[in-house]
């Protein structure tokens, strides 16, 4: 099994808001970095695949994705 690291809070969302342009920026970059904002997903229910349509970002995509969008998918898609 391949396991993916997934942002809670969108990882796009992040970089926009803290206006990350540069690889040292987003190294440095604590919200990237918290652990409590991640959780570890297998690949075929984290990525955009026509194989798995019931992955999280093939529902919600990839920027404008929230917390609540997180929630409700585990709570329903997972089971």
């Amino acid at each position: 099994m391949v396991l993916n690291l997934h942002h809670i809070y969108s990882e796009a969302k992040i970089w926009e808001e803290e206006n990350i342009t540069t690889y040292e920026e987003a190294m440095n970059c604590k919200r990237l970095w918290d652990l409590d904002n991640v959780i570890t997903l297998a690949k075929k229910f984290h990525l955009q695949s026509k194989r798995h349509p019931n992955a999280f970002h093939s529902i919600y995509g990839t920027k404008d994705c929230t917390v609540q969008d997180f929630k409700e998918w585990k709570e329903t898609k997972t089971k």
